[in-house]
């Protein structure tokens, strides 16, 4: 999770599947809303 929050943007596409195949799709922003970046460490 957290190397997807470092090197994805929030409008990349996740695809949640099972062994039948995809079952949902999101963003990196609606898995992790309040995620920061290393760019506001800074």
């Amino acid at each position: 999770r957290q190397r997807l929050a470092e090197f994805c943007r929030p409008e990349t596409k996740l695809y949640l599947c099972d062994s039948g195949g995809v079952v949902e799709t999101v963003t990196m922003g609606d898995m992790l809303p309040y995620g920061f970046q290393g760019d506001m460490l800074k």
